[in-house]
């Protein structure tokens, strides 16, 4: 049997001068406001999801201690 030949092929310059931009890439500086950005609209979640969760007791307490009295 005859193995096959693989050819290398070379990248064009044009193609890679696209690639290779004034940007290649995220910057340590984009990352971390990209986290703290994250950070932020989680704590504002979870903040509502806590409130909501307390109303609900309070409600649930106040339904059951109107239906005693």
């Amino acid at each position: 049997m005859r193995a096959s030949k693989i050819k290398m092929i070379k990248p064009n310059s044009q193609v890679r001068k696209a690639f290779q931009g004034s940007s290649r890439g995220f910057a340590l500086v984009e990352i971390v406001i990209a986290i703290a950005l994250l950070g932020v609209i989680a704590v504002a979640i979870l903040g509502s999801l806590s409130y909501a969760s307390t109303v609900l007791i309070i409600s649930d307490e106040r339904a059951t201690a109107e239906s005693l009295a």
